[in-house]
Protein backbone atom coordinates (compact mmCIF):
# COMPACT_ATOMS: atom_id res chain seq x y z
CA UNK A 1 0.00 0.00 0.00
CA UNK A 2 1.29 3.47 -0.85
CA UNK A 3 1.78 6.08 1.86
CA UNK A 4 1.95 9.86 1.71
CA UNK A 5 5.15 11.46 3.00
CA UNK A 6 3.66 12.46 6.37
CA UNK A 7 2.40 8.92 7.09
CA UNK A 8 5.76 7.46 6.05
CA UNK A 9 7.52 9.88 8.42
CA UNK A 10 5.28 8.76 11.29
CA UNK A 11 5.96 5.08 10.63
CA UNK A 12 9.72 5.64 10.36
CA UNK A 13 9.74 7.66 13.58
CA UNK A 14 7.91 4.83 15.33
CA UNK A 15 10.30 2.14 14.06
CA UNK A 16 13.53 4.07 14.72
CA UNK A 17 12.68 6.06 17.89
CA UNK A 18 15.44 5.45 20.47
CA UNK A 19 16.86 2.60 18.39
CA UNK A 20 20.62 1.99 18.61
CA UNK A 21 22.82 0.84 15.73
CA UNK A 22 24.01 -2.67 16.55
CA UNK A 23 25.81 -3.89 13.44
CA UNK A 24 26.07 -3.51 9.68
CA UNK A 25 26.48 -5.76 6.67
CA UNK A 26 27.87 -4.99 3.25
CA UNK A 27 27.42 -6.65 -0.15
CA UNK A 28 28.76 -5.52 -3.50
CA UNK A 29 25.82 -3.17 -4.10
CA UNK A 30 24.05 -2.67 -0.77
CA UNK A 31 24.49 -1.93 2.91
CA UNK A 32 22.32 -3.05 5.80
CA UNK A 33 22.35 -1.18 9.10
CA UNK A 34 20.86 -3.18 11.97
CA UNK A 35 19.36 -1.30 14.91
CA UNK A 36 17.99 -2.61 18.20
CA UNK A 37 14.80 -0.85 19.28
CA UNK A 38 13.99 -1.35 22.98
CA UNK A 39 10.64 0.51 22.91
CA UNK A 40 8.57 -1.01 20.07
CA UNK A 41 7.53 -3.85 22.37
CA UNK A 42 8.31 -2.89 25.98
CA UNK A 43 10.79 -5.26 27.59
CA UNK A 44 12.03 -6.66 24.29
CA UNK A 45 14.67 -5.41 21.88
CA UNK A 46 13.48 -5.78 18.31
CA UNK A 47 15.80 -5.58 15.34
CA UNK A 48 15.04 -2.88 12.82
CA UNK A 49 16.99 -3.14 9.57
CA UNK A 50 17.73 -0.23 7.25
CA UNK A 51 18.76 -1.70 3.88
CA UNK A 52 19.86 0.49 1.00
CA UNK A 53 21.58 0.49 -2.36
CA UNK A 54 21.38 4.23 -2.93
CA UNK A 55 24.04 6.82 -2.18
CA UNK A 56 24.69 7.38 1.52
CA UNK A 57 26.66 9.97 3.42
CA UNK A 58 27.50 10.51 7.04
CA UNK A 59 28.37 14.00 8.25
CA UNK A 60 28.57 16.16 11.34
CA UNK A 61 25.38 17.90 12.49
CA UNK A 62 24.61 21.27 10.97
CA UNK A 63 24.11 22.50 7.43
CA UNK A 64 25.29 20.26 4.61
CA UNK A 65 28.83 21.25 3.66
CA UNK A 66 29.55 22.63 0.21
CA UNK A 67 32.69 20.49 -0.07
CA UNK A 68 32.38 17.97 -2.87
CA UNK A 69 32.14 14.31 -1.93
CA UNK A 70 34.17 11.66 -3.67
CA UNK A 71 32.57 10.72 -6.98
CA UNK A 72 34.05 7.22 -6.73
CA UNK A 73 31.40 4.84 -5.33
CA UNK A 74 33.87 2.63 -3.48
CA UNK A 75 35.83 5.51 -1.95
CA UNK A 76 32.55 7.01 -0.71
CA UNK A 77 31.51 3.64 0.71
CA UNK A 78 34.81 3.27 2.57
CA UNK A 79 34.39 6.72 4.11
CA UNK A 80 30.79 5.94 5.08
CA UNK A 81 31.56 2.58 6.71
CA UNK A 82 34.54 3.94 8.63
CA UNK A 83 32.33 6.60 10.23
CA UNK A 84 29.15 4.56 10.75
CA UNK A 85 31.11 2.10 12.89
CA UNK A 86 31.44 4.78 15.58
CA UNK A 87 27.63 5.15 15.77
CA UNK A 88 27.16 1.62 17.12
CA UNK A 89 25.51 1.67 20.53
CA UNK A 90 24.35 5.30 20.36
CA UNK A 91 20.61 6.06 20.22
CA UNK A 92 18.78 7.62 17.28
CA UNK A 93 17.91 11.19 18.23
CA UNK A 94 15.76 12.07 15.21
CA UNK A 95 14.55 10.76 11.87
CA UNK A 96 13.65 13.00 8.94
CA UNK A 97 12.17 12.17 5.55
CA UNK A 98 11.90 14.45 2.55
CA UNK A 99 9.37 14.08 -0.26
CA UNK A 100 12.27 13.36 -2.66
CA UNK A 101 13.15 10.20 -0.69
CA UNK A 102 16.07 11.59 1.32
CA UNK A 103 16.09 9.79 4.67
CA UNK A 104 18.14 11.32 7.49
CA UNK A 105 18.89 9.50 10.73
CA UNK A 106 20.46 11.64 13.47
CA UNK A 107 22.67 9.75 15.93
CA UNK A 108 24.62 11.72 18.54
CA UNK A 109 26.47 14.45 16.61
CA UNK A 110 26.20 12.91 13.13
CA UNK A 111 23.59 12.61 10.39
CA UNK A 112 23.33 9.53 8.19
CA UNK A 113 21.65 10.47 4.90
CA UNK A 114 20.31 8.07 2.31
CA UNK A 115 19.95 10.01 -0.93
CA UNK A 116 17.88 8.96 -3.92
CA UNK A 117 19.54 10.11 -7.15
CA UNK A 118 18.89 10.13 -10.89
CA UNK A 119 20.91 6.90 -11.16
CA UNK A 120 18.35 5.16 -8.94
CA UNK A 121 15.45 5.94 -11.29
CA UNK A 122 14.12 3.04 -13.31
CA UNK A 123 14.77 0.41 -10.64
CA UNK A 124 11.98 -2.00 -9.87
CA UNK A 125 13.12 -2.46 -6.27
CA UNK A 126 13.36 -0.03 -3.41
CA UNK A 127 16.40 2.19 -3.05
CA UNK A 128 16.03 1.92 0.73
CA UNK A 129 13.71 0.14 3.13
CA UNK A 130 13.30 0.07 6.89
CA UNK A 131 11.80 -3.08 8.41
CA UNK A 132 11.10 -4.65 11.79
CA UNK A 133 12.58 -8.14 11.95
CA UNK A 134 10.19 -10.20 14.03
CA UNK A 135 7.49 -12.58 12.88
CA UNK A 136 5.08 -11.82 15.74
CA UNK A 137 5.33 -8.01 15.51
CA UNK A 138 2.13 -7.96 13.44
CA UNK A 139 0.37 -5.64 15.86
CA UNK A 140 2.72 -2.80 14.93
CA UNK A 141 1.18 -0.15 12.63
CA UNK A 142 3.89 -0.75 10.02
CA UNK A 143 6.54 -3.44 9.85
CA UNK A 144 8.31 -2.04 6.79
CA UNK A 145 8.54 1.13 4.72
CA UNK A 146 10.23 1.25 1.31
CA UNK A 147 11.22 4.10 -0.97
CA UNK A 148 10.73 3.22 -4.64
CA UNK A 149 11.64 5.58 -7.52
CA UNK A 150 8.86 5.95 -10.08
CA UNK A 151 10.28 8.11 -12.86
CA UNK A 152 8.91 11.42 -11.64
CA UNK A 153 9.94 11.12 -8.00
CA UNK A 154 9.52 8.45 -5.36
CA UNK A 155 6.72 6.49 -3.75
CA UNK A 156 6.68 5.28 -0.16
CA UNK A 157 5.24 1.82 0.28
CA UNK A 158 4.16 0.28 3.58
CA UNK A 159 4.02 -3.38 4.42
CA UNK A 160 2.36 -4.47 7.64
CA UNK A 161 2.65 -8.21 6.97
CA UNK A 162 5.70 -9.30 5.00
CA UNK A 163 8.40 -7.68 2.92
CA UNK A 164 7.55 -9.83 -0.10
CA UNK A 165 4.29 -7.97 -0.73
CA UNK A 166 6.19 -4.76 -1.60
CA UNK A 167 6.84 -6.01 -5.10
CA UNK A 168 4.26 -8.72 -5.67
Amino acid sequence: MELDTESAIGALLHMLARACPDSFGVTSISISLRFINPVLIPGEGLYVDVDFGCAATIREMGPSPDTPRSSDFFVGRIEFLARVFFCIGKAVDATQLQADGRLSIVIAAVVIELCVSVEDDGQDDSVWDVSVQRADAGHLPAQAIACVPDGSGVRFLVDSESRSSFYG
